[in-house]
């Protein structure tokens, strides 16, 4: 599926944000993502399926955003992140990825193929979002366990064994486990997909917020903000269990770090004032892991 495929699902304001969120990345890139043949009816049909529906953490129609499109932008991130350990040293500049230490990387393929049909068993199962399975534990064992089970049904043997890692690493990512998958990309893949929810919820927020909206100080939650401190020690928790391999640890660590830049950056635009307590407090743990981080690759 080249760019003439792909061009028209995309609008002005998602080229301005996978070019903000990704850092100025090739927008051409996702455009040009190929997508077998065998995936292009499922995908289509994720595009009437809209994101951000759970009234309890969103109000309806604050945030803009379809599962086709989700699904497009993290295989195409998986890409940007999978040749961690494939230069000679590590470099990070202004934010940027520049090159890592040697060793083989990740899975490029098996990555994306993870993550542009992972989640096609929302056509059948209601999404929950990662918030409230981190917060509610039942809530997301129940969850995990009737998308395994569509899981089964839908997939072939081979793609089914691979979706299951990716379960592992979401009961590990949400704090219901603490199993590593046994196969990396999948962990890996599963911190790509909850990023870009939140760099999506955080970007079209603050942009919100900046044209007048008013926060009822309710939905959103407050929860919703003060949590991001829990999922961020979570992540550095799980990145660095001596299971996880060097590579998939350096885009694990990467990764976390790059996502908590993006949220100051929005936050950074908006007026004082208009910040939630909740996010300031926030806000400050993650100028202060940004300080510590720097202390390390200054």
């Amino acid at each position: 599926m080249g760019e003439d495929m792909l061009r028209h699902i995309w609008s002005d304001e998602d080229i301005r944000f996978v070019k903000r969120a990704y850092r100025n990345q090739s927008f051409v890139d996702l455009l040009n993502l190929s997508i077998p043949e065998e995936l292009r009816e499922g995908l289509d049909d994720l595009g009437g399926n809209m994101r951000f529906s759970d009234p309890v953490y969103c109000t309806p129609g604050l945030i803009i955003d379809n599962t086709k499109k989700h699904s497009l932008r993290i295989a195409y991130r998986f890409g940007i992140v999978s040749h961690i350990g494939s230069h000679d040293k590590y470099i990070e500049s202004e934010g940027r990825l520049v090159g890592l230490k040697t060793g083989k990387g990740l899975d490029v393929e098996k990555g994306k193929r993870l993550l542009l049909r992972h989640d096609f068993v929302e056509r059948y199962v209601e999404d929950v979002s990662s918030n409230a399975e981190e917060v509610d534990h039942d809530l997301a064992r129940g969850t995990f366990a009737k998308e395994e089970e569509v899981a089964r049904k839908i997939f072939d043997d081979k793609y089914f064994k691979l979706f299951q890692q990716f379960q592992i690493a979401c009961r590990c990512l949400s704090g219901v486990s603490d199993e590593i998958p046994a196969v990396m990309e999948a962990l890996v893949a599963r911190l790509v997909d909850h990023i870009d929810s939140d760099a999506v919820f955080y970007d079209q927020f603050t942009k919100r917020l900046l044209n007048g909206y008013s926060w009822d100080g309710k939905v959103p939650p407050s929860s919703l903000f003060t949590n991001y401190m829990w999922w961020f020690n979570r992540v550095l928790y799980c990145f660095n269990k001596p299971e996880v391999s060097d590579e998939a640890r350096e885009a694990g660590i990467f990764l976390i770090h790059d996502e908590a830049r993006f949220i100051l950056e929005c936050w950074d635009e908006v007026q004082v004032e208009s910040i939630p307590f909740s996010m300031k407090e926030t806000l400050d743990f993650i100028r202060k892991r940004l300080s510590e981080r720097e202390k390390v690759y200054p």
